[in-house]
């Protein structure tokens, strides 16, 4: 009888999983068709040299910066002045330009390859917004700084460990604090592949009041994650947990 159950649950889950891949097939044939895929109003035009095949999955599932996206609107508050850090394709920014609240944006992306793609995906949901191929830091004595590109453009960043990189690109460096003083930012979204940690240490938030960040303990380890937190802290910002989950977090300014 055990012999028997058992292959009835095998049958059965294997049906299952035919009907999930023949699904998932489907679903990526008719996303190929249309050349785009659409999260929360956005859509994302499809390119093979943009998107890796693990990129495009998390976009099909719906899985793709699904945290950050949910939880925008509600950090958002009315005449927010919003810089990003980290663009990535242009799917939260898009997002963030699209809300009637935001006052003024600017963005930052050191992956030169996705600038165009940004253009184009604003082009094609009626958004426009400075993007610039800079990367933010303070005491940085050169003009440039080394990038490290990957596969998946989401785990290319400016440290080359700890996973293999394909190349490496020179991106002009602009300062962080004179960027902030010139935008006089109100909230910050950050997701940079552990640079925050660097990017925050020698950081003045003034005028600051969300900063809205994706925290990489995998790059950073646990001493950099409390470094991180407790330069937060020092710097007047509290872990605010209705509005973090997981690796993404938001930190409010306790007087702002």
């Amino acid at each position: 009888m055990a012999i028997v159950g058992l292959l009835i649950w095998w049958q059965d889950w294997k049906m299952k999983y035919l009907f999930r891949k023949l699904r998932w097939r489907l679903r990526r044939r008719l996303i190929l068709k249309k050349g785009f895929v659409e999260l929360n109003g956005i859509k994302i035009p499809i390119c093979n040299k943009i998107l890796s095949p693990l990129i495009l999955d998390s976009m099909q599932n719906g899985s793709y910066e699904r945290k950050e996206a949910l939880e925008l609107n509600r950090v958002i508050h009315a005449v927010d002045r919003v810089m990003e850090i980290g663009v990535g394709v242009g799917y939260i920014s898009s997002l963030i330009l699209k809300n009637p609240l935001v006052d003024a944006y600017i963005g930052y992306e050191a992956n030169p390859n996705l600038l165009p793609w940004i253009n184009r995906l604003y082009s094609i949901n009626g958004v426009s917004g400075d993007v610039y191929n800079e990367v933010l830091a303070n005491n940085w004595d050169s003009p440039d700084i080394d990038f490290y590109l990957r596969d998946h453009f989401w785990e290319s960043s400016l440290l080359p460990e700890p996973r293999a990189y394909r190349e490496t690109v020179k991106v002009s460096v602009a300062n962080f604090n004179e960027s902030i003083c010139d935008f006089k930012p109100s909230l910050i979204v950050c997701d940079i592949e552990g640079g925050e940690l660097e990017l925050f240490r020698h950081a003045d938030l003034k005028g600051v009041q969300k900063i809205y960040m994706e925290v990489h303990q995998g790059v950073l380890g646990r001493d950099g994650m409390l470094e991180l937190f407790n330069i937060m802290a020092e710097k007047g910002f509290h872990y605010d947990e209705h509005h973090s989950s997981g690796a993404v977090v938001l930190f409010s300014h306790i007087d702002r």
